[in-house]
């Protein structure tokens, strides 16, 4: 999108103030009503993909979907409509923040606590999706954005529905965004079962969010290629890397471990069934692992960026300890040289003494012979 269009007016209302994203599909503007004053964010279509009926269809789908949405874990769309030029545009709520693809480039990982807690807010959204009858398909870090609300407290929020299934949606449409899917969605988190029987359930998105999860805890996907084919049939094998293989420094729960495991099992049948169904596993889990949620809101209520300091703790731990080690040497080194002139006082005092007490019985007995 031309940096000229920088204070055009959509709709008669919506004022184009600066532009905050750019996408496959287009453009991200933040604006403002100018009935209301509300600064809102406008997605623009690419104008080289408007006359392209595929990407036509997968925007007017992610309106559809999202105006149908009524969770606070799912980007709200306001309204949907078509400019004077044929160009589509969506108006959503104005997010800050950064996805969680951002994050990672920055961070490389997220604390155990919190990965889990933005975990539990994206299965909230997907609840609110399958309960209304829409899969996502493509959950992947791009997808899930941390969103600091008023509070300053920050949450995930699910984004782009352009390729959600929909139960009543045409078969010949479907099967156009799929394809738009598997190229735009990248390889690395679609699950097996929709790839083989292009048939998407619940579990699926639950899959993607599995592989989103470890993403998150260990730095990188668990599957790395550069060719897209070989990426989507290792998804087929059985064996996957532990947690732990690809990050030594995550501290080694048993429990987080099977969580994972179960989540992106290759047979469906074999995870979990329901989001509530894995709702319902991760408080368990946060339980067990000793994450109290109070806690964790209080921390992110508090406008920490605790992802950011993720590996600060640490160092910071590491330094105090440095501190400790160097001070408990000098401590025993200067005991233990005031012990050594302790001991060398005391014995040159004992032998002063004894010869001193040697000279006296000396005396003593040249009187007593004297006399």
């Amino acid at each position: 999108m031309e940096e000229q269009q920088l204070g055009q007016v959509i709709e008669g209302r919506y004022k184009l103030l600066k532009k905050i994203g750019v996408g496959s599909m287009g453009a991200v503007f933040e604006a403002e009503s100018l009935i209301t004053q509300i600064k809102v964010a406008i997605k623009l279509i690419n104008p080289n993909l408007q006359d392209q009926h595929q990407f036509r269809a997968r925007f007017e789908r992610e309106a559809f979907v999202a105006k149908n949405l009524k969770s606070p874990f799912c980007a709200e769309v306001l309204e949907f409509g078509e400019c004077e030029d044929g160009r589509l545009f969506l108006v959503m709520e104005l997010l800050k923040g950064e996805s969680v693809d951002t994050r990672l480039k920055r961070v490389r990982t997220f604390p155990v606590w919190q990965a889990l807690f933005f975990t539990k807010h994206v299965l909230n959204g997907l609840a609110a999706m399958h309960s209304a009858g829409f899969i996502h398909r493509v959950i992947k870090p791009e997808n899930i954005f941390i969103h600091k609300n008023e509070d300053g407290q920050e949450m995930a929020k699910i984004v782009d529905f352009g390729i959600a299934k929909l139960d009543d949606s045409r078969p010949e449409a479907d099967e156009q965004l799929t394809k738009v899917g598997m190229v735009l969605g990248t390889p690395y988190y679609i699950a097996p079962d929709w790839m083989i029987h292009d048939d998407p359930d619940p579990r699926t998105d639950m899959y993607s969010l599995t592989v989103s999860l470890f993403e998150m805890l260990a730095g990188t996907p668990p599957i790395h290629d550069t060719d897209n084919k070989r990426i989507m049939s290792r998804h087929l094998l059985r064996n996957r890397p532990s947690l732990s293989e690809i990050n030594p420094t995550i501290e080694y729960a048993p429990e987080l471990e099977a969580f994972v495991r179960k989540g992106w099992t290759l047979n469906r049948d074999e995870r979990y069934q329901t989001t509530n169904d894995m709702l319902a596993a991760v408080e368990s889990l946060m339980l067990d692992l000793g994450i109290e949620e109070k806690v964790v809101r209080r921390e992110l209520r508090d406008g920490r960026d605790l992802a950011a300091d993720a590996e600060k703790p640490n160092e910071r731990a590491n330094t105090i300890a440095g501190l400790f080690d160097f001070a408990t040497l000098q401590g025993v080194l200067t005991l233990g040289c005031l012990g050594l002139v302790f001991v060398l006082v005391c014995g040159f005092l004992l032998s002063t003494c004894n010869i001193d007490d040697g000279m006296s019985r000396q005396q003593g007995a040249d009187w007593w012979t004297d006399g």
